[in-house]
């Protein structure tokens, strides 16, 4: 849900992907339906246009029958978004995935403000949290990203496309929209956007 005089701009002939992912463990054919609605503006309203930025880390290995935390990871954000308005945050993790943590800072070494960390997250439907006022990131600061994992099985995990693999990722929706990537990895900064299909997110 966008904020009051906020929405999402779609231009003429635009394709809307809609995209889910479903393993099916048990041995019989499982139908699956989704929704979704979209909801028009009225003539002639002067809506500010949002976006999404998909935040993450591929830095991570999971030792077999451990708990392990990437601890506090910060990313910078291009100054191309200083002053842009914060207003849903939502983490993602695959099966292993015990917990997400994602605050503001003004450098690497500044204090956090944290701004999502639910206490029940469930990595096969975690929370989207509104933020109501919105958040902003200092001038020249980023996000501190962390996510926690149990890893209960006898293998190795790192980052993959499988539901078998694991990914450390977060969506923040801001507004207003600026001409820079939707995807941000860190140590690496903005991504190719033709890259975020091979994460297969």
């Amino acid at each position: 849900v966008t904020p009051p005089g906020v929405g999402y701009g779609l231009a003429a002939n635009q394709i809307i992907s809609l995209e889910l992912h479903y393993i099916n463990t048990d041995a019989d054919t499982l139908q699956v339906q989704a929704q979704t609605e979209i909801y028009p503006a009225e003539d002639g309203a002067n809506l500010q246009d949002s976006t999404v930025l998909l935040i993450g880390t591929t830095n991570f290995s999971l030792a077999p029958q451990t708990t392990t935390s990437t601890g506090p990871r910060y990313i910078a954000m291009p100054s191309a978004l200083d002053g842009v308005n914060y207003f849903a945050i939502t983490g993602h993790t695959h099966r292993l995935g015990t917990a997400v943590k994602v605050s503001s800072a003004a450098s690497s070494t500044a204090t956090p403000n944290v701004l999502y960390a639910p206490s029940d997250y469930n990595w096969d439907s975690p929370s989207l949290d509104q933020l109501n006022p919105p958040a902003q990131v200092p001038s020249g600061g980023g996000f501190v990203l962390q996510c926690d994992w149990n890893n209960t099985t006898n293998s190795t995990i790192t980052w993959g496309e499988s539901a078998l693999d694991e990914m450390c990722f977060f969506w923040a929706y801001y507004y207003p929209r600026k001409s820079v990537s939707n995807l941000i990895l860190e140590g690496i900064g903005p991504v190719d956007p033709s890259f975020i299909k091979t994460l297969g997110i």
